[in-house]
């Protein structure tokens, strides 16, 4: 996200801006039209204002935690064992790594998730273009984002708690719903067709 905002050498950033942002703040762009992945990312800002986030101060690129509102500490509300930081919460944490095994396994990828910028560096790299694979691989980094975001908000916000099964049930199942408009990936999603 804080590339788009920022960052608009890359081509993708280039395309985004020209089609979607236009001169609006990346945080006001309604893009209906979009592609899925797309659609959450632009809402990123939505999920921070949600959550009481200063979105000025995630888009410095800093580390955020949160002390306010509802929240008490800085404490990660998902494993309860380390301090919340983009990182952490996204792909270290105990209860999200859990969360990406799972989702890599069902995928088939041999691999774990990095850190965000490991992780950014590798899709650029590797999950390019219109491959069955790499789709499937943007389609869970923007699912695995999303409901681990959203678990976060629901035990803060609602005290409400989901197992990690649950929200990898939750992904594959938007993979495989979202994957289905698109023939290119029907192949792919047949072999793919069970829970982690």
């Amino acid at each position: 996200m804080w590339n788009l905002c920022n960052k608009k050498d890359r081509l993708w950033f280039k395309w985004m801006h020209t089609y979607y942002i236009k001169k609006v703040k990346t945080w006001n762009v309604k893009a209906n039209q979009a592609a899925w992945t797309t659609q959450k990312i632009l809402k990123a800002g939505k999920y921070l204002t949600e959550a009481r986030i200063n979105i000025e101060e995630v888009m410095t690129g800093k580390e955020y935690s949160i002390r306010e509102g509802n929240i008490t500490s800085a404490e990660c509300v998902l494993c309860e064992a380390a301090d919340e930081s983009h990182d952490h919460l996204f792909f270290t944490c105990k209860y999200s790594s859990n969360v990406w095994e799972k989702v890599m396994y069902w995928a088939g990828t041999g691999r774990k998730a990095k850190i965000w910028s490991e992780e950014i560096s590798w899709a650029s790299a590797y999950a390019t273009g219109r491959i069955s694979d790499a789709t499937i691989y943007r389609m869970i980094l923007a699912g695995a984002v999303y409901y681990l975001w959203q678990e976060r908000n629901w035990r803060i916000f609602r005290k409400n708690k989901r197992k990690a099964e649950e929200l990898v049930r939750m992904i594959v199942q938007d993979i495989h719903c979202r994957g289905s408009k698109w023939i290119n990936l029907e192949k792919k999603l047949q072999t793919l067709n069970f829970y982690p």
